[in-house]
């Protein structure tokens, strides 16, 4: 076989493995995580188990059951990508609403996601969030770190908005406090 025959079927397999893959990975993301043969998974998606778990606690008063399986998609996703910061910060609401309060263990989910990502620029407002309206449950290491991650999203003057609005729409009043000082603090900062 003379080799330009060869470099042909090489990458026409190339091309053939790559379509195959795509479409497992397609379905893999839209099928809760994974393509599967039967009962033999070909794919595992960490995505895929994230999309579903995200709606599940979508709703403002998610069922028990609901939580009970955004929690097990929750770990399937980390187990697949242990740097999924939604992740982590989803397994520490489920916590909350299972509980009715953030408990050691949230907190320590909630610590971990400011490990993998200090300043996260899609989860943070919502995480900022989080923290403050369980103002009372989480300790100091914790919210220090959310005042740096509110201070470093305010430099980007593409998120004050969001901020203001987070912290006027706070319903913990210590939460609300806490972003007012924060929020006061960076304020005069920048008349300076």
């Amino acid at each position: 076989m003379s080799a330009r025959p060869f470099r042909i079927a090489l990458t026409a397999a190339l091309a053939a493995s790559t379509a195959v893959l795509a479409i497992l990975c397609l379905v893999a993301l839209n099928a809760g995580g994974e393509a599967r043969l039967g009962p033999a998974p070909l794919m595992k998606l960490a995505a895929g188990y994230a999309r579903p778990a995200e709606q599940l606690l979508a709703p403002p008063a998610p069922t028990p059951e609901a939580v009970a399986e955004a929690e097990r998609l929750s770990r399937r996703a980390l187990a697949q990508f242990p740097y999924d910061n939604s992740s982590w910060l989803r397994l520490a609401y489920a916590d909350r609403l299972r509980n009715g309060r953030l408990t050691p263990q949230g907190v320590a989910l909630l610590r971990r996601s400011y490990d993998l990502a200090p300043i996260d620029i899609y989860a943070g407002t919502w995480r900022l969030r989080f923290v403050l309206e369980n103002s009372q449950s989480i300790p100091r290491d914790v919210r220090k770190s959310a005042r740096h991650e509110f201070e470093a999203l305010w430099r980007d003057y593409t998120y004050r908005g969001e901020l203001l609005q987070m912290a006027g729409d706070l319903q913990n009043p210590a939460g609300r406090l806490s972003a007012g000082l924060w929020l006061n603090r960076l304020e005069k900062s920048v008349a300076k």
